[in-house]
């Protein structure tokens, strides 16, 4: 899966950059953009986690990767020597996928976590991302793929 990054176009995105380049004071005008809009917040509710993973479902037969620390041992969920646990989380988050949604899926990830190489490891055989945009220090990036790739991959 190669991440792509996609022009921002939604009325709610357009609106957030005019106002950061329309103000002296883009701290206040994040924080006054967020607390007006609570609705345009809201992630979807996760139907599944395993470990530090989980998913929930998106219009148009699509599901959401998450990640979140689940370790706490202090030490890093992205650790090299974390990969395999990482790894088994995926298969078993993809085998809850597999039982009980029908398909065809498309699983979309999308994260500033991309820019990561421990986190990329888990997913992707590239090593660079070309022509993001530069609008937050770790910007968005989005990837979708059928689920039958990760079915495949996890040998499920």
């Amino acid at each position: 899966m190669a991440p792509t990054t996609r022009r921002i176009t939604t009325p709610t995105w357009r609106e957030y950059l005019a106002g950061l380049q329309d103000t002296n004071d883009s701290r206040e005008w994040r924080y006054r953009f967020y607390v007006t809009r609570p609705e345009a917040m809201a992630a979807p509710t996760v139907v599944a986690t395993r470990g530090c993973f989980s998913y929930a479902r998106l219009s148009g037969g699509r599901i959401r990767l998450h990640f979140r620390n689940a370790e706490t041992d202090g030490l890093s969920p992205l650790g090299i020597e974390r990969r395999g646990q990482r790894l088994a989380d995926l298969a078993a988050l993809f085998e809850h996928v597999k039982r009980t949604l029908p398909e065809p899926l498309q699983v979309v990830g999308a994260s500033w976590l991309y820019n990561l190489d421990a986190y990329r490891r888990l997913f992707e055989r590239q090593a660079s991302l070309d022509s993001l945009d530069q609008c937050f220090p770790f910007q968005v990036l989005s990837t979708e793929a059928s689920v039958q790739e990760f079915y495949g991959w996890l040998r499920l």
